[in-house]
């Protein structure tokens, strides 16, 4: 659902340092030898020349002014994380400073690149760094994430995620003949708020139609403000009457987890075929998600429908939500879907305040044994013909910087809102075996934070076990 990036508040919040006032003359030289020093390596690309001027910052202990922001950061990435937010994320990760650049974590080029820092202090971040293609070169993404090497071990991961929320379940399986062989796991069928994870089904069910010969790849489907919801993604931003194929609905809906990509989908393929998916691709408690709900539907329940109607949604079984559905579907959106601002004072307060709500019962709900399953069945599906796309749409945004030495391919969807955090990859080894990485994590008193060692970095220390497994 709503999707704030990962590491997000906290990790990307890094490149700001508290601190204020004017600096001496001997402080001034100073930095400008740790700055140096620290950018020493660096690649002058535009991507290196953005992560220099974040590294000096972070190290300067200073606050950036607004023209600074608006001269190194991209209009999209200052509306997602303003400056005010990104400074009050920073503390544990300024408490490492000064960094320095190591070495790249993986072939860079001119706009993007994945680099390890280290702190005088002990800490080590890894850094990923995006910049747009045009002459400004601004900064479109930027994520510092704890590095994980210190989790070597599956117990480590272990007792990491159970820090990190009330409810923690993973499975790292080895994919045999289809079927998924336990490398390791923490409660793998334990069922868990899934958050835009639940887009897997949806594409499973456009899969379905388009082998069903009723749905094609290139068929144009008009946009509908009745459709329209919240972000993340920019399809809400389209005028109603635009048309555009399937095969763009399904990839914004998985590669930037476009919520108005995903309700269209779902309007039309019907609520019934993505139902019929939760079975197909192996979901083994499918009545938690019947009927299957849209975004703008879940949005409406949490933000817009009287307590009394949300209470009683939650309370119901599948047939009762099903009759409420057409209550809670008469229900203005009274969230702007273009400008993402409330309409009425309060009904962002889930969201903007990082409050969970209902995280156990409205939703999206499956295990990471079912997402492993998933994500197999997905994989087979693409080899079947004229679903090839699938593999492609799957495969857009890995989800971390992955070695290509090591992963050939890596599907990713993932999910979040306020108490719900959750991943799911397939990767494939250069040795040709292949592997599921599912982790769900769920809290219903507070969201789901990183800390110094964040989820990514968790993931990324499984991933390397799965890499020597």
């Amino acid at each position: 659902m709503p999707k704030i990036g990962l590491a997000a508040v906290l990790l990307i919040g890094a490149v700001v340092a508290t601190g204020c006032g004017s600096q001496s003359s001997a402080h001034a030289r100073t930095e400008l030898r740790t700055t140096a020093q620290s950018n020493a390596g660096l690649p002058s690309t535009p991507a290196g020349r953005q992560l220099a001027w974040a590294l000096a910052l972070v190290n300067s202990g200073r606050t950036p002014t607004a023209a600074e922001f608006a001269a190194h950061f991209s209009p999209a990435f200052l509306k997602a994380f303003p400056p005010a937010k990104l400074i009050a994320g920073i503390e544990p990760i300024v408490a490492g400073k000064p960094y320095r650049y190591v070495r790249m974590l993986t072939p860079p080029n001119n706009l993007q690149l994945v680099a390890r820092l280290d702190g005088d202090r002990g800490a080590s971040l890894s850094v990923s760094i995006a910049v747009a293609n045009n002459p400004a070169h601004l900064i479109d993404a930027l994520f510092f994430q704890a590095a994980a090497s210190s989790m070597n071990n599956w117990r480590v991961i272990d007792t990491g995620l159970t820090k990190l929320a009330g409810q923690a379940s993973m499975l790292a399986a080895e994919v045999q003949d289809g079927r998924l062989k336990t490398v390791h796991a923490l409660y793998p069928n334990r069922v868990g708020a899934i958050g835009s994870a639940f887009k897997l089904y949806v594409l499973g069910a456009l899969g379905q139609a388009i082998e069903n010969g009723t749905a094609s790849w290139q068929e144009k489907l008009a946009i509908r403000n009745a459709w329209k919801s919240i972000s993340s993604g920019v399809m809400q931003n389209e005028p109603a009457g635009k048309r555009f194929t399937l095969l763009h609905y399904a990839q914004l809906m998985i590669a930037i987890s476009d919520n108005t990509a995903a309700d269209h989908l779902i309007g039309r393929l019907g609520r019934g075929a993505v139902e019929r998916e939760l079975v197909r691709l192996g979901n083994h408690s499918p009545g938690r998600d019947i009927p299957f709900l849209t975004t703008r539907e879940n949005t409406i329940l949490k933000a817009d429908a009287p307590a009394s109607l949300m209470s009683a949604y939650a309370r119901a079984g599948s047939k009762q939500r099903s009759r409420l559905l057409a209550r809670v579907d008469a229900i203005p959106l009274s969230i702007d879907a273009l400008s993402g601002k409330p309409r009425s004072a309060g009904s962002l307060a889930w969201l903007v305040e990082d409050k969970p709500l209902a995280v156990s019962t409205i939703e999206w709900f499956a295990s990471p044994a079912d997402l492993g399953r998933a994500m197999v069945g997905l994989q087979q599906f693409a080899h079947r013909p004229g679903l090839a796309p699938i593999r492609a749409i799957l495969s857009k945004t890995p989800g971390v910087p992955l070695d290509p030495k090591i992963w050939r391919y890596a599907a990713y969807k993932g999910g979040s809102e306020p108490g719900v955090l959750c991943f799911s990859w397939y990767l494939e080894r250069r040795d040709g075996r292949a592997f599921v990485l599912a982790i769900v994590l769920n809290d219903s008193k507070r969201t789901v934070e990183n800390d110094l060692i964040s989820p990514i970095s968790i993931a990324q220390a499984a991933m390397a076990l799965l890499a020597r497994s």
